[in-house]
């Protein structure tokens, strides 16, 4: 799918201070979907490059579909506030608000069109432009619950492959038909947009409080996020409302039928490989397969000294 590791090219950039201005980018990608407007190039800004998407745009549609690069700006003074804002890291939308700010692309491509991959990418390249490739944050052990800092190398760190048996509708189509097992009905799969995800967060999050109730409602989001068609007597349902009164209706979803979904939105992600093992200092417990948590150290590395 992506041969070229954006996120180990920007970090080998910066140490060698080989780092490409957008000016310079600009020259290879004028082939390519993303291309620069001519009033552009006029004032070339040596603080924007282009960052290579690990989707290379199979997810996207319209004009972005294929598209493989975005021209996104350094992190500068102006960005600490958002950074800054703790409410932003407590409510979910820190990463969001920050995209909207670097993002500086003249093709239109807004920040929440990005599957999360890509986004991923782009916050990790913005994360080593800023502070260097070593990510260290405090954890705790889950044997003895002692904390101990942990390093990650965001400049090794394995990009995503397609699976290969759904690649080429992905690659056509951007999302794969499924026949579920019990009810029979097709259905179509995608990798959501976050935008996709933050509006399935608020339609529950509404339910939830018309209901009164405090139940987790994390596989129905997931479900409402990654199922982008059911088709019932040869109509496509594909807004969000139709989909989610489908799944609410009594020829909606069987337990059978949602691990289904499920498993198969698995097959079809793709995802920066993160996880590490780490041996805790304090007890010698050995905990697998840990996963680089995206927390308010991220971009706010000082956060427990302010």
């Amino acid at each position: 799918m992506n041969e070229i590791n954006p996120i180990k090219k920007t970090a080998e950039n910066h140490l060698s201070g080989t780092s490409k201005s957008h000016a310079e980018e600009e020259d290879q990608t004028t082939s390519e979907t993303n291309t620069t407007s001519e009033a552009d190039k006029t004032y070339p800004d040596a603080e924007s490059e282009y960052v290579t998407l690990p989707s290379q745009g199979i997810f996207y549609k319209g004009r972005f579909k294929g598209l493989a690069k975005i021209k996104v700006r350094k992190l500068n003074y102006t960005d600490e506030d958002i950074l800054t804002t703790r409410s932003y890291y407590d409510n979910g939308t820190l990463f969001n608000e920050i995209l909207k700010n670097v993002i500086v692309d003249t093709n239109g491509f807004r920040s929440e069109q990005l599957v999360p991959v890509d986004r991923d990418a782009i916050l990790m390249w913005l994360r080593i432009g800023a502070f260097g490739k070593d990510y260290v944050i405090p954890q705790e052990c889950e044997e003895c619950t002692k904390k101990d800092m942990r390093t990650w190398d965001l400049s090794d760190i394995d990009m995503p492959e397609l699976n290969k048996q759904y690649e080429q509708q992905l690659v056509e189509l951007g999302e794969v038909d499924a026949v579920l097992p019990e009810s029979g009905i097709t259905i179509k799969l995608t990798v959501p947009s976050t935008g996709r995800e933050l509006e399935v967060e608020k339609i529950l999050t509404t339910e939830k409080k018309q209901l009164k109730t405090d139940r987790n409602h994390a596989i129905t989001g997931r479900l409402l996020s990654v199922i982008s068609a059911v088709v019932i007597d040869g109509r496509e349902l594909r807004s969000l409302k139709e989909i989610r009164d489908w799944m609410k209706s009594g020829t909606g979803l069987s337990i059978r039928d949602s691990r289904h979904i499920q498993k198969l939105a698995k097959d079809i992600d793709v995802k920066i490989e993160t996880k590490k093992d780490f041996t805790c200092k304090h007890c010698g417990h050995v905990e697998e397969g840990v996963v680089l948590p995206m927390t308010i150290y991220f971009f706010w590395p000082e956060y427990e000294k302010v």
